[in-house]
């Protein structure tokens, strides 16, 4: 990454691509691999970015001058909150966002007995994760290019609940 930064040091923001992989750990302690898969990610066209594309929070690095002229991070943004902020990172900066064509994080998202984070609490519980998707799409959906109100505008019985098959 310190590489791309100095070979792109006109840029504000680079990311990278990551193996994700999601756990279960019931409550007896034992974990399960859900999946596995690697995401190269890729540098995204505008068209993308405004259909929820965007890189994870884990792959980006950013120059801290670029905070007050995004509004920084959302906080109160509690799913999709790694999206929300690249987007508006793109829209200030659209030719200053780079990817780097390698995966370079390893990533593990865990649910299950034990599990914590906003990601974890969000998809155990569909409500939470119903609110998350509301405020994005509120946030957004007046703005003309906004093209992702169909995959934020979802009930509770659309969503899958994050769990092993065993």
């Amino acid at each position: 990454m310190r590489g791309a930064i100095e070979q792109w040091d006109d840029c504000v923001l680079w990311y990278c691509g990551q193996n994700y992989s999601v756990w279960e750990r019931t409550a007896d302690g034992r974990w399960f691999l859900i999946s596995r898969e690697a995401e190269p990610g890729k540098q995204y066209t505008p068209e993308e970015v405004w259909r929820l594309k965007g890189a994870d929070t884990n792959c980006m690095v950013h120059r801290r001058s670029i905070l007050e002229n995004t509004g920084a991070w959302d906080e109160l943004c509690r799913w999709g909150e790694d999206w929300d902020f690249f987007l508006r990172v793109f829209l200030q900066y659209p030719d200053k966002v780079k990817w780097i064509p390698h995966i370079l994080v390893e990533y593990r998202q865990v649910y299950g007995a034990g599990a914590d984070g906003i990601c974890a609490e969000a998809r155990e519980n569909k409500a939470l994760e119903i609110s998350g998707r509301r405020y994005l799409l509120k946030k957004w959906v007046h703005h003309p290019r906004f093209a992702a109100a169909d995959r934020l505008s979802k009930q509770a019985d659309e969503l899958l609940l994050m769990r092993a098959r065993v």
